[in-house]
């Protein structure tokens, strides 16, 4: 049990930014279409338990598309700025 405990700080767990906004657009797009096609399949078979197995099965499918951080959700890492030392730093008044 302890080996696996040592294994998990070894996953990467972040998502950047446009990682997010992409995992959003599929997570609506696959909800979307699923639930559209759930429709109308269930519709045309007069079958409301195809609608919902539809929808359900979409939100599975985004689920495991955009829950885990994958490697296509972390293209774009964050680019922080280096530390200002507090006081301004180089900048020195003009005396007149």
């Amino acid at each position: 049990m302890f080996s696996e405990m040592n294994f998990l700080p070894k996953i990467e767990t972040h998502v950047d930014f446009v990682g997010q906004s992409l995992a959003e657009k599929i997570y609506w797009t696959v909800i979307t279409l699923s639930a559209a096609a759930g429709f109308i399949f269930g519709y045309a078979f007069q079958m409301f338990s195809i609608t919902i197995l539809s929808t359900l099965s979409g939100f599975a499918l985004s689920c495991l598309l955009i829950l885990p951080p994958w490697p296509y959700l972390r293209r774009h890492p964050i680019k922080w700025l280096k530390h200002q030392p507090a006081g301004g730093g180089s900048h020195k008044r003009k005396k007149n």
